[in-house]
């Protein structure tokens, strides 16, 4: 098949503004993945293990990198030697990051339960309901008394007594707080709970401040992040208006829009992780695809010059992401279309592979402990599948399933209907295998739970999210202009999809072998599987145009079940 019949079928897929289309189908260039692999095998093992070996580094690093400049001047053929160096410099350059900027994670296993006062930052603050009568999230130590040894520059479970300002509620506050310093596990010992504790300690936080009584502030957030916050307020009650009396409506509203799962049941909550939707809470690439498209789709319309409109489509993009909360997952598709849209100054095709591992790259060299975030993992991991997975496994469906194959191309409208819902239904099951896949070694291993049936229940509840968005997008500028006449009716009918999407999620969850509980016999089964995962799909050409590539694309499957299989009890 062809190239241009390949990008018609990808098209058909995101839906998207020709500039964006003709970035994210295309391959790219990846001269950034002799730096990213190395970076997360070297983290993960060091991370595993709490390795570390700056002379190590240091050495692999003047080795590898002066091999690999030697090699450039004097045998530019010498591809595989040079590769080798290359990446021998970059992990050692990963061993050198680790050591400076990770700290060693002492055994506190010995320190008892003591009164203690700490000044801290905070790195994530959990959402807490309204009813709630303390704020939570994981802060990083920044001064310790001399009787803890080596917590300044880990991260802890921190808890904060209200009230409290509302300055000291954000990402990036700075303050002194007194409280009860103990070991997680020892302070979380609900079973309600064993999934957040195991999430406290995958991401190094092992200690955890309870019952803390603020001090004073020391540093407020900054000032951008300061305005954000407001703007994330004002958005989330403009989301309100004309569902005050619908809380389970309202409460769905904010979670996809926002990503904030405050109002939510936890009934709710379950159904939507059963049926594997529980990516609608999360802001992430369908959020930023949707205002991007919005933005193109009015640019067009009033014909604003290509460049400036570029430019302005990244900064909207970006302050979004920022004022719900800069998730992960948000950054990561953010920067994936910046890349796009960027490569556009230079003349430069940006693919999403390329947008992918430039994001990937700058978040871990940036800092490397969000390689633990089950959010950094999931993000990058789907998102790595659907390009060197799912987009070629849509594309092989819509060749084999083409009844159209030997009729003139104007058929009428039915036949045009009949193909735009074929290739939206091939599109769909690529998309979903491969996002099912590439989180079921994650999920299993942080929660405990296979949704057998994502893929079906997605093809049904995701449709209905994403009028959704198109509407609480649509609402929010009239909205903080205070057009309440205008806000109001839309909201309304947003709920009532709401309405019927809660109820679709619900089935779905009812229904028998929907999803399994499963547990890995060892957490390093479910990591390791998703590293096999990664390779399969850089490796095998998907994306080849051979007579038996359909076998390909089973061997994820085997790779996910295999494991299963052998490595669950």
């Amino acid at each position: 098949m062809s190239n241009n019949n390949t990008e018609e079928e990808d098209k058909t897929v995101f839906l998207l503004p020709p500039d964006l289309e003709e970035g994210i189908t295309g391959p790219g260039h990846l001269p950034l993945l002799w730096l990213l692999i190395p970076l997360v095998l070297v983290f993960s093992v060091c991370f595993t293990f709490d390795w570390h070996a700056p002379r190590v580094g240091l050495a692999l690093l003047l080795g590898g990198g002066g091999g690999a400049l030697a090699i450039a001047w004097r045998r530019p053929a010498w591809t595989r030697p040079w590769a080798a160096c290359h990446l021998t410099g970059s992990a050692g350059l990963a061993f050198l990051l680790f050591a400076a900027q990770v700290p060693t994670l002492p055994d506190w296993s010995g320190l008892p339960p003591r009164e203690t006062a700490l000044t801290v930052r905070w790195e994530q603050v959990f959402a807490g309901r309204p009813s709630a009568k303390t704020i939570t999230g994981i802060a990083r130590v920044l001064e310790a008394p001399p009787e803890t040894p080596g917590l300044v520059g880990n991260d802890i479970y921190c808890q904060v007594r209200l009230p409290v300002p509302e300055t000291v509620r954000k990402r990036g506050a700075a303050f002194t707080v007194s409280g009860v310093l103990d070991m997680t596990r020892r302070q979380i010992t609900d079973d309600d709970a064993s999934g957040f504790l195991r999430f406290l300690e995958r991401r190094r936080a092992t200690m955890a401040l309870t019952r803390g009584r603020l001090g004073k502030l020391i540093a407020e957030p900054a000032a951008f992040s300061a305005w954000c916050a407001r703007q994330s307020v004002r958005i989330e009650a403009v989301l309100q208006r004309g569902l005050e009396g619908r809380p389970d409506e309202a409460g769905l509203y904010t979670a996809i829009l926002l990503g904030k799962t405050a109002r939510i049941s936890k009934e709710t909550r379950a159904a939507f992780a059963r049926t594997g939707t529980l990516h609608l809470f999360s802001v992430s690439g369908l959020h930023v695809g949707v205002i991007a498209a919005a933005l193109f789709w009015l640019g067009r319309r009033i014909r604003a010059p290509g460049a400036p409109w570029r430019v302005g489509v990244i900064a909207v993009m970006f302050v979004f992401v920022m004022v719900t909360g800069g998730s992960p997952a948000a950054l990561r598709a953010w920067l994936m279309v910046a890349c796009v849209l960027a490569a556009r100054f230079v003349d430069r095709r940006g693919g999403a592979a390329a947008g992918l591992v430039l994001a990937a790259s700058a978040v871990l060299l940036w800092e490397p402990r969000l390689l633990l975030d089950i959010s950094f993992q999931l993000s990058y991991g789907v998102v790595a599948a659907l390009v060197f997975y799912g987009l070629p496994l849509a594309a092989w469906l819509r060749e084999r399933w083409n009844p159209w194959a030997f009729r003139p191309a104007s058929g009428g409208w039915r036949q045009r209907v009949a193909e735009r819902a074929l290739d939206w239904l091939t599109g769909s099951l690529g998309i979903g295998a491969a996002s099912m896949l590439a989180g079921a070694p994650l999920v299993v291993t942080h929660f405990n739970l296979f949704s057998a049936g994502s893929l079906l229940a997605n093809l049904g509840v995701v449709p209905l999210a994403f009028p959704v968005m198109v509407i609480g997008f649509a609402v929010m500028a009239p909205g903080l202009a205070g057009l309440d006449a205008l806000v109001a009716p839309l909201n309304w009918l947003a709920g009532w999809n709401l309405l019927l999407l809660g109820a679709l999620t619900k089935l779905f969850s009812n229904l028998p072998g929907m999803a399994w509980t499963l547990e890995y016999r060892a957490e390093w089964i479910g990591q390791v599987t998703t590293l096999i995962l990664l390779g399969v799909w850089l490796a095998l050409p998907f994306g080849a145009a051979k007579r038996h590539r359909g076998l390909l694309f089973l061997v994820p499957p085997a790779v996910v079940f295999l494991s299963f299989a052998l490595g669950t009890r």
